[in-house]
């Protein structure tokens, strides 16, 4: 599960302003990489292989649009330590997000019965064309609570 041996130089091809230059140099570190990421994610995240796999995929493609391996800065780190805290980050975040979305997310669900309205489409709607913003309208009449009766 080790991570390979980075050439900078190839690092530094990521930020090439030749665009073939920077696709050849984005493809070998992901090809290098995507592996080890895998493996450590199923080890240290304890994840199964198809969470594993679908996180590994997930990061790659943030990095690559967040321009994550171009940012790195070489004074910092050595690259696979780099990427391993980049890696470790993005996990814990796809933990907490799964976490908030088992409790809800904290988004109220309101129960809506789809069924019995595609009965009452059948059975109540007219047969012809007719106007949808009248449809929408005498739906909307019926739909409201009866108004309390004056006493």
């Amino acid at each position: 599960m080790s991570f390979p041996a980075t050439r900078l130089s190839v690092v530094e091809r990521t930020r090439s302003g030749d665009e073939a230059t920077r696709r050849v140099a984005l493809a070998t570190i992901i090809d290098g990489y995507w592996k080890p990421a895998y493996k450590y994610l199923r080890v240290k995240w304890s994840l199964d292989p198809d969470q594993a796999a679908d996180l590994t995929q997930e990061f790659f493609t943030i990095a690559l649009e967040k321009d994550v391996i171009e940012k790195y800065d070489p004074a910092r780190a050595r690259f696979r330590t780099y990427l391993r805290l980049c890696l470790d980050g993005f996990a814990g975040n796809a933990r907490k997000a799964e976490r908030r979305l088992k409790r809800g997310g904290g988004v109220i669900t309101v129960p809506l019965d789809f069924e019995t309205a595609e009965g009452e489409i059948v059975s109540h709607e007219p047969a012809v064309e007719a106007d949808v913003d009248e449809l929408f309208y005498r739906e909307w009449v019926r739909a409201l609570p009866s108004a309390p009766s004056p006493t």
